[in-house]
């Protein structure tokens, strides 16, 4: 496998307020209202809901920051994933968001390997 690089603090917060805007605001997991990254009322990083990058494919398997594998998601939803499969609602939610990607000629976050 390849050299995996991490994203700056920006990238993630590009790729969030992205996300943000695909998915309608709301958390690919549970459908609640995920806060903007830009929001001073946003949640601290160690907050439950606080906005996080889930990866479809995960990192651990692979899988790449390209906006084309991310989703937006509350903390604790990311992490009850876990490296498991994405649940159904979700994957859908993925595959409209590749749509609009692909809509809007948004260009993948060229960070990974």
């Amino acid at each position: 496998m390849g050299k995996r690089h991490n994203m700056s603090g920006e990238q993630k917060r590009a790729a969030m307020r992205v996300l943000h805007e695909m998915q309608g605001g709301l958390c690919a997991f549970c459908r609640f209202a995920v806060a903007h990254p830009d929001s001073p009322d946003r949640p601290e990083h160690e907050d439950d809901l606080s906005p996080t990058l889930e990866h479809v494919i995960p990192r651990g398997r692979g899988g790449s920051n390209r906006q084309s594998n991310l989703l937006l998601a509350h903390r604790v939803c990311n992490e009850e994933r876990g490296d498991g499969r994405l649940p159904k609602n979700a994957h859908l939610m993925w595959k409209q968001n590749l749509v609009l990607l692909a809509e809007r000629d948004i260009e993948p976050l060229q960070v990974a390997a």
